[in-house]
């Protein structure tokens, strides 16, 4: 590894994990919300 990017690789890789985390967080409260709510509608039938 270059130390002159080393920086700037660092920052990247920050930001891409924040994305990732964010939409695998976002993935799972949607799924979750889903299956909330499909039980919930199962549950009144």
């Amino acid at each position: 590894m270059i130390r002159a990017k080393s920086e700037f690789a660092a920052s990247d890789n920050v930001k891409y994990h924040l994305m990732e985390t964010l939409r695998r967080m976002t993935i799972f409260v949607i799924g979750t919300l889903g299956v909330l709510i499909l039980v919930l509608v199962e549950g009144d039938y």
